[in-house]
């Protein structure tokens, strides 16, 4: 047994905070007098955001109000009377024995379970009528019904369990300062190259090629973001920034192009706070099993889309990426993906597959050779890149527990996980990956599936194995790394492969599976979307589980159900169904329909002898079949 000196720390106490922003607007122009401050150097500029921020700061903090969110009711005081008789009897008859009072024992045991089920459902009735009244919808509930927070757990170190949130933000920090660190280098000469290559680009005199900014562009960009999004160390906030003056707002812009010409981003911008979110079905003991989320400041974000508006039109993704590139989704390269496979079977043609895991791709992201890249690949100009790597140089970031910071970090390696540049950014570190030409690609970020087909099934495992050993080649000199033991092989037919050979990756075998997961579609070898469907209606049913106290509930008007159906069930079900729900069976496709219906009757209760065309026709719901269909003549208006 262990015995802790200092217990775990108290769970953070909600609190509600609300802003007088006429006053905060007030305090702004009394304090920022001039949009047009001197910022000639990188001193300078660091100046000029520690003034901006201070200012920001100050008028938030003197003109906010907090305080601690109401307690729950108590129990009505008729309740607790019931409750304090029912106790009285089950002592007397603990002591008496006594039949009769055993019988009004259960009596007043029934009467009072049937009392509290009728003020609960009471509660609960006004609590959605007062969201209703307040919002005018209850998305909000529905988002914390179906999003549970998971337990808290001990984390399991060398040095013992720790239990304190101070404790476990130092943990979670080492343990991400060792995840943003590159692989080691394997090809050392490629490695001084590159390094060199970086530094004589730094080196070149070029003076700022992009066009400045506006403070209407910037205040078209601040209005364009959530109010409520969560700030960064300087808790500014999305609102704060579009209640700020238009004095404040030509210092921001200033500060904005001076970070152009002056290819220096400001020290304050480039830390973040990281908090950690479990991993879905992980053990939660050990502290590489949760999920960093990255909060960083607002007006460095601002800054990024602005810049990222600048880049775009200079950079060229490959066909095969379908991540962060508008005109295209999930969805559009599920339909690539299985039209292609199922038009190679139709040739006499068997398809190989194999989705590669890229371990940890965002954040070992090697940021020099991402930069000499942008130069080479993309044709970005000298002062840019300097500008790109002062934006990435010298990364910080601590990590957050309840209410407790951890000591700061540096990250170096990774692109700034949170940042609207870093997934571009990353789209073009890895745009250059070889492919030889009798394969495909299916590629979504760090998402890569690697297929090509042949008659002969041992040459499309061949030409699979060729694709791979090139690009295993490219990994080392970019410092790169795949996991063999989560990368997935599949043979699509209905021949048996046992006896076939196995594609090796860094010297170990990949096991032929029976089905893979992509994008979040089971592929299984025939094409059945049994798994995938068997996968798809227990999502459904625990998202129908999750949010049946509002489904079920009668103080909720039928439109909202309805919409809280649409909004949170049907898109489970009808997923990227444009491209695999043509080669669903009608046994397969009846069970997704159970699926809708049994969420149309949670919501209008209906009996058993009522018809479920007759519902879909008063809820106005098509079938799914139906729904699929308009959704794939969108895909194609659309596209």
């Amino acid at each position: 047994m262990t015995v802790h000196a200092n217990p775990a720390s108290a769970a953070r106490i909600n609190k509600k905070t609300t802003t007088n922003w006429k006053k905060y607007n007030e305090q702004l122009q009394r304090t920022i007098t001039t949009g047009n401050p001197t910022i000639r150097n990188p001193e300078e500029l660091e100046e000029g955001v520690r003034t901006l921020t201070e200012a920001l700061q100050t008028a938030l903090n003197d003109n906010t109000k907090t305080k601690p969110f109401k307690q729950g009711k108590r129990t009505p005081q008729y309740l607790r009377n019931e409750i304090r008789e029912k106790r009285r009897l089950v002592r007397l008859w603990q002591i008496t024995r006594d039949p009769a009072v055993k019988r009004q024992v259960n009596a007043k045991q029934a009467a009072l379970k049937e009392a509290l089920r009728r003020h609960n459902n009471e509660e609960w009735a006004a609590h959605i009528d007062r969201t209703l009244e307040k919002t005018g919808h209850v998305f909000k509930i529905g988002k914390v019904l179906t999003k549970k927070k998971a337990p808290a757990y001990p984390l399991k170190t060398p040095d013992g369990d720790k239990y304190d949130a101070a404790e476990k933000a130092e943990v979670f920090a080492s343990t991400l300062q060792q995840v943003f660190t590159p692989y080691p280098a394997v090809d050392e000469e490629h490695n001084r190259q590159v390094e060199d290559e970086m530094r004589q680009i730094l080196e070149i005199p070029d003076p700022n090629e992009l066009n400045y900014m506006s403070p209407k562009e910037i205040k078209r960009i601040i209005l364009q973001q959530h109010p409520r999004r969560a700030p960064g160390h300087d808790q500014i906030s999305y609102r704060a920034l579009q209640n700020i003056t238009r004095t404040a707002l030509a210092y921001l812009t200033r500060i904005y192009n001076a970070i152009l010409y002056l290819k220096h981003f400001p020290e304050s911008w480039k830390e973040s706070v990281i908090i950690m979110l479990p991993k879905p079905g992980k053990n939660l003991t050990n502290p590489s099993s949760y999920r960093p989320i990255s909060l960083l400041p607002t007006m460095a974000k601002i800054f990024e889309r602005a810049l990222l508006a600048r880049l775009l039109p200079r950079i060229t993704m490959r066909d095969e990426q379908f991540g962060f590139r508008p005109g295209h989704s999930t969805t559009l390269q599920i339909i690539k993906l299985i039209d292609q496979v199922v038009e190679a079977a139709n040739r006499g043609k068997t398809s190989v597959a194999l989705s590669l895991d890229n371990e940890r791709a965002f954040d070992k992201v090697w940021k020099v050779s991402l930069l000499v890249k942008l130069h080479r690949t993309q044709e970005i100009p000298p002062a840019t890149i300097q500008l790109l790597h002062s934006y990435l140089d010298g990364r910080t970031f601590r990590v957050r527990v309840q209410d407790h910071l951890s000591q700061r970090k540096t990250a170096d390696a990774g692109v700034p996980q949170g940042g609207c540049l870093s997934p571009i950014l990353f789209n073009t570190f890895i745009n250059d990956a070889p492919k030889p030409p009798n394969v495909n690609y299916a590629l979504y970020a760090d998402d890569l599936l690697i297929y090509g087909n042949h008659r002969g099934r041992e040459v499309a495992i061949r030409k699979i194995q060729a694709a791979i050993r090139e690009l295993l080649l490219w990994t080392d000199r970019w410092r790169l790394k795949f996991n063999p033991q989560k990368t997935q092989a599949i043979i699509f037919g209905n021949r048996p492969h046992n006896r076939l050979p196995k594609i090796r990756i860094s010297g170990h075998d990949v096991d032929w599976q029976p089905h893979i997961t992509y994008l979040g579609v089971t592929l299984d070898r025939r094409l059945t979307f049994n798994k995938h469907v068997e996968t798809t209606i227990n999502k459904s049913h625990n998202a129908r589980m999750a949010l049946y106290p509002l489904l079920a509930a009668e103080a909720l008007p039928l439109n909202t159900k309805i919409m809280l159906y649409k909004s949170y069930i049907r898109p489970i079900l009808t997923y990227a169904s444009a491209g695999w729900m043509t080669y669903v069976s009608d046994t397969n496709v009846r069970k997704l329909e159970t699926a809708q219906t049994k969420a149309q009757r949670t919501i209008v209760k209906a009996p058993w002898f009522v018809r479920n065309e007759t519902l879909r026709a008063d809820l106005a719901i098509s079938t799914l079949r139906d729904h699929v269909r308009q959704l794939a003549e969108k895909n194609v208006q659309r596209h």
